[in-house]
């Protein structure tokens, strides 16, 4: 028997809404923990935070960036913090740090360091802070009354501070070596509990850098989110997935594919680097979508394909160059990948309105509400929506005005849709086939939803024919003979 409120999602049809909750798209993945200075910093393992600025990762995570080029897996949260605050400039997102235990070194590194007017630095991104101490000749000195330190700013440096006079020191320190990091299984349960920790709900779920890292349960990370967006997040929240395939080529990239088929993922490959750095291109959809989805009022109507990306080139992982025409990217869409294409608008975009479950030659069995991330996105959303707008009357008396009132308020919802041309039908029913006395008497009330998306533009095609009888006329005007 089922109880709460509940929206199930059928093949038959595809569904819609109006925002009226918070949604931000979640990354899981690993932060640099130990670079804070707190005894129970190993507890971070597992934490989920709402970032609003890097400040927030900084100061609840730890954070480091590379100067340039590609980031490491174990600063991944703080990759995908950076891309949103610096490139696409969209913020919240909900960041899900590894539930894995980091590995510290059993022996303490030891170093002498010298101050430079009051000031000395170890150049490590991997110095467990809380266990770094201080001595000069044999004597300890005492944090916080004879020094002081903290990671810069780029989490690359330990910046030592000498509250007293001290030219040298001996530092001794523990460290963690990123090479025995690994993707605890037991991340993915923290997602259910995301609602809980910071009243968001995930609109997307994807593991940027992990994706093809093997968790400890023996399973590809990225095939663990799929599965997760697959159901439902804590019993209520639909989602997608997106994830980015590793390979080199174009050939290896679609032969990578075949192991991935959810209509609820986003399948992206390759990388591009932007300025100085280089991202998957999952990363590059998952934010442009919440900044397409912000301009629309949070209502997914719109892909996040054909948008402008302002890139220095395509690459792999390592920022090897891949070139790539529009028509080779348009074979990765046939098989169902999403890439970056160089188009007519003279622009690098944003390039795939497909979702794994695609292909080209099998189209014709798909279900419409599975054939493209429009369909998918709306989907989801009218299904959180309507458990957003009715869950407290769950318990609660429901007399046929009450019935009637979610008939004809969701139906105001579904109208306004169609209005703006977000929907191209919707109707919602209180049909008596699905509620029969048994379930009325014991509280269950089924409503039936039905909508149609407005599609998204795939091809727009023109047929041009040269007119020769136009030609004859032409002639004739000019006093020839036909």
């Amino acid at each position: 028997m089922a109880n709460g409120i509940i929206a199930r999602q059928r093949d038959a049809a595809t569904l819609a809404v109006s925002a009226t909750a918070q949604n931000a798209p979640c990354y899981l993945g690993q932060a640099p923990i130990w670079q804070k200075d707190d005894a129970n910093w190993a507890n971070l393992a597992g934490k989920t935070i709402v970032a609003k600025s890097i400040s927030d990762v900084r100061e609840q995570l730890g954070y480091a960036k590379p100067a340039s080029g590609a980031w490491a897996k174990e600063f991944s949260l703080c990759m995908a913090a950076f891309y949103h605050t610096n490139v696409e400039k969209v913020l919240p997102i909900i960041l899900i740090n590894n539930s894995a235990a980091v590995a510290v070194s059993d022996d303490p590194t030891t170093a002498e360091i010298t101050f430079v007017n009051g000031v000395a630095k170890i150049a490590s991104a991997y110095v467990v802070l809380n266990t770094l101490a201080l001595s000069v000749s044999g004597t300890a000195k005492v944090k916080g009354t004879d020094w002081e330190a903290a990671y810069d700013e780029d989490g690359q440096n330990v910046i030592i501070r000498a509250l007293t006079a001290m030219t040298t020191a001996d530092a001794s320190y523990k460290t963690v070596n990123p090479a025995s990091l690994t993707f605890s299984k037991d991340t993915y349960d923290e997602v259910d509990y995301i609602g809980q920790n910071t009243g968001f709900i995930p609109t997307t779920i994807s593991a940027p850098l992990w994706d093809n890292e093997t968790d400890s349960g023996s399973s590809k990370v990225m095939a663990k989110v799929a599965e997760i967006c697959e159901g439902v997040v804590d019993k209520h929240w639909y989602c997608e997935a997106f994830g980015n395939l590793s390979s080199g080529t174009r050939s290896g990239a679609i032969t990578e594919k075949e192991n991935y088929s959810s209509a609820k993922m986003k399948v992206c490959w390759p990388f591009a680097k932007i300025g100085s750095y280089i991202y998957p291109v999952s990363l590059i959809f998952s934010a442009k979508r919440q900044n397409i989805d912000n301009d629309n009022g949070g209502i997914p109507y719109e892909s996040a394909s054909n948008e402008f990306i302002d890139i220095t080139n395509l690459c792999d992982s390592a920022g090897n160059v891949i070139k790539q025409l529009e028509l080779e990217a348009d074979t990765l869409n046939e098989k169902g990948i999403a890439t970056l294409a160089f188009t007519t608008a003279m622009q690098w975009r944003t390039w795939g309105v497909c979702m794994a479950n695609y292909s080209e030659a099998g189209r014709g069995s798909i279900a419409p509400n599975k054939l493209n991330d429009v369909a998918v996105q709306m989907m989801d959303y009218v299904c959180n929506d309507f458990e957003r707008r009715y869950g407290d009357m769950v318990h609660k008396p429901m007399s046929m005005r009450a019935v009637n009132d979610i008939l004809s308020s969701f139906s105001y919802v579904l109208n306004a849709l169609i209005s703006d041309g977000m929907l191209i039908a919707g109707r919602i029913a209180f049909e008596p086939s699905e509620n029969s006395t048994a379930d009325l008497a014991d509280g269950q009330f089924t409503y039936s939803i039905e909508e149609t998306n407005t599609p998204p533009a795939k091809a727009i095609i023109a047929n041009v024919t040269y007119d020769s009888e136009a030609l004859d006329t032409y002639y004739s005007e000019l006093g020839g003979e036909a």
